[in-house]
């Protein structure tokens, strides 16, 4: 018996990557939708995305596993990756005792 599976999933692959680039996905998206996420159906003006960032470290001491993490999330018309990452940033300082991101001891 033969599976066709790989063969799908690897054109679907290439299918999708060519979408990407071409710009053909989101013009599909904003044409069926209203939104070249394809996410919104309905009041796509007022859509607002729940992001989340994590900031997490583990480490080996003694044959001992130390783990600390921290993170924030945020609710936005446009992507806010660089707030989001230092606000967790600054909570895994806090948390640790760590100095925070960009700021030296």
């Amino acid at each position: 018996m033969v599976s066709f599976n790989p063969l799908v999933m690897l054109f679907g692959t290439i299918f999708s990557n060519v979408g990407d680039r071409a710009g053909a996905r989101d013009a599909v998206n904003e044409s069926t939708t209203g939104d070249p996420d394809g996410k919104c159906l309905a009041k796509c003006e007022g859509w607002i995305y729940k992001q989340r960032a994590v900031v997490s470290l583990a480490r080996g001491a003694g044959g001992e596993l130390l783990r600390a993490s921290a993170s924030t999330t945020t609710e936005s018309a446009g992507l806010a990756a660089a707030e989001l990452f230092k606000a967790a940033g600054e909570e895994f300082a806090q948390a640790t005792g760590l100095p925070a991101l960009g700021v030296k001891p």
